[in-house]
């Protein structure tokens, strides 16, 4: 069975004869898989609809990379299919002040014994980069977890006082995902705009599959969506399922080093750059379609 073969990753540090002992452990085939098929989306994401307008359709779509000669993305760059059938009619255009929409996030960080020394360093960095970049009209707040979760900080338009609780953390404890999920849904209740949940972990969920599923169900029913980032023992699949089932995305960094461009990707996502215009056809469900959105390149969602 190949899902039982180890890989080792060829990340640079490995290629290139590196001792980094967390780039050079073997995965098995499964995972390897499934982390290449969630880099090649990680390029383009679906990010949220809105059908207020139906049969007018608005989705907001995020490009993680932009085109080589610096042009906006247009329709002409990609295909469209809804419930498999290619349309022919649909518009794109870059998000812009006058039609941009109110973003919340909360940051949720995994301060687990796991992450003591360079990885939460490390961590604590990107976090701050990632708030620094941020338009001036989002407001961020924070979450922090081990065994428990605790609200470090209100969602609020003062960077400062996010960026001091994240310098503060330090690594202990175990690894409570669902805890950090539920303070952040608790600190996102009430706020306007769009909500979003940004989670950092490096390891597995140390609470039950129950509870975790009903926490996802509440985020979905809610509209929050959930971004998340896996380093060193994290579960891709486990991640890539909360993310999906919220209508986020996940983003995987093989070190803890990559921290930074994997925030930046999520940041890029969290914008909604563009956002894709589309009418619905009469006699179709309009609780139920599926869309996917293919580049020229290849890459998709």
């Amino acid at each position: 069975s190949l899902v039982n073969v180890d890989v080792y990753p060829l990340t640079d540090s490995y290629s290139s004869g590196g001792e980094d002992e967390e780039a050079q452990q073997p995965v098995s085939f499964g995972t390897f898989l499934l982390d290449t098929l969630i880099e090649l989306r990680s390029s383009v994401h679906i990010g949220a609809v809105d059908a207020s307008n139906y049969p007018e359709i608005t989705v907001q779509v995020s490009f993680a990379a932009e085109k080589e000669d610096g042009s906006d993305y247009t329709a002409e760059d990609m295909s469209l299919y809804r419930n498999g059938r290619q349309l022919s009619d649909f518009s794109l255009s870059a998000v812009n002040e006058e039609n941009a929409s109110d973003v919340n996030i909360c940051m949720v960080v995994d301060h687990s014994g796991s992450m003591e020394g360079e990885r939460l360093e490390n961590a604590k960095s990107a976090v701050s980069s990632f708030i620094l970049g941020m338009d001036s009209g989002t407001k961020v707040g924070l979450v922090a977890f081990d065994d428990q979760a605790e609200i470090l900080s209100p969602v609020t338009e003062s960077q400062g006082v996010v960026q001091r609780q994240v310098d503060a953390l330090t690594a202990d404890g175990g690894t409570y995902i669902g805890g950090g999920l539920k303070a952040a849904m608790e600190a996102l209740s009430g706020v306007s705009g769009s909500r979003v949940i940004v989670l950092l972990s490096d390891g597995e969920d140390g609470g039950s599959p129950e509870e975790m599923d009903t926490i996802v169900s509440q985020l979905a029913s809610q509209g929050i969506a959930v971004y998340a980032i896996g380093i060193a023992s994290a579960d891709s699949a486990y991640l890539n399922d909360i993310c999906t089932r919220t209508g986020g995305a996940f983003i995987r960094a093989e070190e803890s080093g990559n921290l930074a461009s994997a925030y930046q990707t999520v940041g890029s996502f969290v914008s909604g750059s563009y956002l894709l215009r589309f009418t619905a056809d009469e006699g179709e469900d309009p609780y139920h379609m599926l869309l996917r959105l293919v580049l020229d390149n290849g890459m998709y969602d």
